[in-house]
């Protein structure tokens, strides 16, 4: 068994480094699918909490996709004022709190519980990994 998970585990990262740059994007309604699927399997979701899952995420990715196309074609050079980087801020905590809300009312305290845990343990991924980048790029210090 150990042999066998050693050589799936194998057989993917060789498969992932074959093609580097060809890569195709997931669409939106894709991404939504897999993070449904995936919550699924973490939390054992019902059906029912499944479909409500599925609308929370379309609704936060439909966002997200539209902002990122908006800054796409924006392509300033210009650095945001304190003042908007503020609002921005502002707003994306506003999101996420609002998203917090939502999943609360669909999942049950257990499965809630686990999937702020699990939050907490991406961001904080997410943290270490701009760190390390940032230092293999000599940014760590900047004044």
């Amino acid at each position: 068994m150990k042999r066998l998970f050693l050589t799936a585990i194998f057989a993917i990262a060789t498969v992932g480094y074959a093609q580097p740059g060809d890569r195709e994007r997931l669409t939106p309604e894709q991404r939504v699918e897999l993070q449904t699927k995936r919550l699924a399997l973490d939390l054992n979701l019902t059906d029912a909490q499944q479909k409500e899952v599925r609308a929370a995420l379309a609704e936060q990715n439909s966002f997200y996709q539209k902002n990122l196309e908006a800054r796409k074609q924006k392509k300033s050079d210009a650095k945001p004022t304190a003042d908007e980087r503020f609002k921005n801020k502002s707003e994306m905590l506003d999101r996420q709190i609002a998203h917090k809300a939502k999943m609360k009312k669909i999942l049950s305290p257990e499965q809630f519980a686990k999937w702020e845990k699990s939050q907490k343990n991406r961001a904080e991924k997410s943290r270490d990994m701009m760190a390390r980048h940032k230092k293999s790029r000599g940014d760590g210090h900047r004044k």
